[in-house]
């Protein structure tokens, strides 16, 4: 992949990318003898869009995934440990320790809902070939920042080599209601679609 940084009339912009040269192996429509990846639209079933828009959109080796919440295939936000399957639970009892499962516990609700958008991101990867070892930048936005631990201990269960570069905004609400804590926007890249 070449990247050219000078527009039509030979400008140069320092550090800004105007125009990328896509190389020909892959999946790709002509159009005015450039080439470009096609798009396409990804929308499971499980992942409803409380956006009314694409859950992920993939170009070429790309996949580029809407916010991800904690809400469930029947609209339901996450509130707590008794809302996540048995796997979830049972990987959050193993990743926060004793005393940090009971239901009233302060890391609850975000510990359950940050594991809850993390494991419908990595069921999405898993659909399109990929994993989590292929998140290449996520975005975090977080109701409030003195949760970051226990959002760093839920990490370490989907990211077995460390997780990927991001960044972490704290914001005042998130979403569909004042329940949601968390929202998670991952890209990814499909190894081996060259």
């Amino acid at each position: 992949m070449r990247f050219k940084s000078t527009n039509k009339y030979g400008l140069h912009f320092p550090g800004r990318v105007s125009e990328v040269i896509l190389p020909r192996k892959t999946k790709q429509r002509k159009s005015s003898g450039k080439s470009y990846w096609g798009i396409e639209d990804v929308n499971p079933k499980y992942m409803p869009s409380w956006a009314h828009a694409v859950m992920a959109r993939q170009v070429g080796p790309f996949l580029f995934l809407q916010g991800q919440i904690a809400i469930n295939e029947e609209g339901k936000i996450i509130g707590g440990f008794g809302d996540l399957p048995e796997e979830g639970r049972r990987q959050l009892r193993q990743a926060l320790g004793p005393g940090s499962y009971h239901a009233d516990s302060w890391e609850g609700p975000i510990a359950s809902q940050a594991w809850y958008c993390m494991w419908k991101t990595k069921r999405l990867l898993e659909e399109r070939g990929t994993n989590m070892d292929n998140v290449v930048f996520v975005t975090t936005y977080i109701r409030n920042i003195e949760w970051f631990p226990i959002l760093e201990r839920v990490r370490r269960i989907f990211f077995k080599k460390g997780h990927a570069p991001g960044t972490i905004l704290q914001v005042p609400r998130l979403g569909i209601s004042d329940d949601v804590l968390i929202e998670i926007e991952p890209l990814a890249v499909i190894p081996g679609y060259y």
